[in-house]
C-alpha cells in the first residue's frame, strides 16, 4: 500500500513537471518569437574571426540576411532591426561585394514600411559607398549608379543631385545611353532647359557617332524630337525600375511604390511646349543626318590600320 502510495506521488510529480516544462517552453517560444533574437558579432569580431575565409563568411551571412528579410516581409509587425549588423557585418568582411550594396540600398527602401528620412538616408548612403568603393578599384557597376539615382529621383524627389548620376551612366557605354535622356525629363522638371536640350543633343551625337544604320540615327531624332517626348520617357523610367529587380518581392513591391509616387503626377503636369522649347528643338531639325560625325583626327587615326 506504501508502495502504492509512492508510485501516485511519483507520477504526479512527473505529470506536473512534463506540464511545467511544456508551459515554460510555450511561453519561451512564444517570448522569442515576439522578440526575435538572434546573435551577430560587432563587425571587428566577424572580421578577426573569419581570417582566411571572409568572402566565405560573408556569403553565409547575406544568404542568412535573404531569410531574414524574408521572414521579416511575411511578419505583420516588420521591424527589420538586425538588418544595420548585417549589412555592416557583411562589407566589413567583403568591401567588394557589389550586388550586396544594390540590394541593401533596396531593401532599406523597398520593404513595407513607409518610407523615413532614416531609411532614406541609409539607402542613399550604401549606394554612394559602394560607387566610392568600386572607384577606387577602378570598377564601375552601372546597376548600382542607376539605383543611387533612382533613389535620389523617385524616391527622395531630390531630383538636381540625382543628373549627376544619371548623366555619369550615360556616358559609360553605349549600353546606357538613354540614361541621358532621363536626365533630360529630370532637368526639365527642374526648369532647366538648356541643360535640358544639352543632354539631349549629346544623346543624339553619341548616337550619331555609334549608330551602325542611317534608320538607328533617324530613330534617335524622331525620339528626341517627339512632341510625347516627356510622357514616353515617364514610360520608360516606370519599366526601367521595375525590371531592375530580379528579386518578385522587392520586384512587387517596388511596382506598387511606384503607382503610388507623386513624383509621376507632378511630371504629368508639365505644359506643353513653350516657344523657347521649339527654339531649341530647331537645332536639332537643322543637323545633317548624311554627315560624317566622326572627329576629324580620330577620322586620321582610324585610315592608318
Amino acid at each position: 500500500m506504501r508502495s502504492f502510495k509512492w508510485i501516485v506521488i511519483f507520477a504526479s510529480l512527473i505529470s506536473g513537471y512534463g506540464l511545467a516544462k511544456y508551459h515554460v517552453d510555450g511561453r519561451v517560444k512564444s517570448r522569442q518569437a515576439q522578440s526575435d533574437i538572434r546573435y551577430l558579432p560587432s563587425p571587428q569580431i566577424t572580421k578577426f574571426m573569419a581570417i582566411g575565409f571572409r568572402e566565405a563568411l560573408a556569403d553565409f551571412y547575406w544568404i542568412d540576411a535573404l531569410n531574414y528579410f524574408g521572414e521579416q516581409l511575411s511578419k505583420k509587425v516588420k521591424t527589420f532591426k538586425y538588418l544595420d549588423a548585417y549589412i555592416q557585418n557583411i562589407l566589413n568582411l567583403d568591401p567588394l561585394f557589389t550586388f550586396f550594396y544594390d540590394w541593401g540600398s533596396t531593401v532599406y527602401i523597398y520593404n513595407g514600411l513607409e518610407i523615413n528620412r532614416e531609411n532614406m538616408v541609409k539607402a542613399i548612403r550604401l549606394a554612394n559607398q559602394g560607387i566610392v568603393t568600386l572607384d577606387e578599384v577602378f570598377q564601375y557597376d552601372a546597376s548600382l549608379i542607376q539605383k543611387a539615382a533612382f533613389n535620389y529621383a523617385l524616391d527622395a524627389a531630390y531630383y538636381r543631385a540625382s543628373l549627376d548620376y544619371f548623366k555619369l551612366l550615360g556616358r559609360l557605354s553605349s549600353q546606357t545611353r538613354s540614361m541621358l535622356l532621363i536626365a533630360s525629363s529630370y532637368a526639365r522638371h527642374l526648369e532647366d532647359y538648356e541643360q535640358e536640350f544639352s543632354l539631349r543633343e549629346e544623346f543624339l551625337a553619341y548616337q550619331s557617332f555609334e549608330a551602325v544604320t542611317q534608320s538607328e540615327i533617324q530613330e534617335a531624332y524622331n525620339l528626341v524630337l517627339n512632341a510625347s517626348f516627356t510622357a514616353k520617357s515617364l514610360e520608360f523610367i516606370k519599366h526601367l525600375r521595375v525590371a531592375m529587380e530580379k528579386d518578385e518581392d522587392l520586384k512587387e513591391l517596388v511596382e506598387k511604390r511606384i503607382s503610388q509616387n507623386s513624383v509621376f503626377q507632378q511630371f504629368s503636369e508639365i505644359g506643353s511646349e513653350s516657344e523657347s522649347d521649339k527654339n531649341r528643338k530647331f537645332r536639332f531639325v537643322k543637323v545633317r543626318l548624311d554627315r560624317n560625325w566622326m572627329p576629324s583626327t580620330l577620322n586620321l587615326l582610324l585610315s592608318i590600320y
